[in-house]
């Protein structure tokens, strides 16, 4: 069960790999990534779009993501966001980083047998 305080907040940092990670599966437009960030979290973490497109500008100044214009189902135009090669790398850094602090965190937070005192 998720803590209700906890709704909606992303853990520190970890924004930029989430939304280079789900761009890597597919690109998307900025509501389309709002969206399944909504979808695979079942509603924990929902991402508004006034924090989501300054973090897309960032990365498309960086060269991780390059924009290409789309249109929708209803004709509308979309900005669809891709990875670069080098937006793909840091995806893979990225992940290599969070994986592994996510693991020492389950290893710190599991339930681990009281110490023997008597040896004090």
């Amino acid at each position: 069960m998720v803590r209700e305080s906890s709704k909606g907040e992303i853990p520190k940092g970890a924004l930029r790999a989430i939304v280079l990670s789900l761009l890597s599966e597919a690109p998307q437009h900025g509501y389309g990534l709002c969206q399944t960030l909504a979808a695979r979290t079942r509603a924990v973490f929902e991402l508004s779009e006034g924090t989501l497109y300054p973090l897309l500008h960032e990365l498309e100044l960086e060269a991780l993501v390059e924009v290409k214009e789309g249109v929708s189902e209803t004709g509308r135009k979309r900005r669809v966001y891709h990875l670069t090669r080098a937006g793909r790398r840091e995806t893979a850094s990225w992940r290599k980083h969070w994986l592994a602090t996510a693991e020492l965190i389950t290893e710190l937070l599991a339930p681990r047998a009281a110490a023997d005192t008597s040896a004090r």
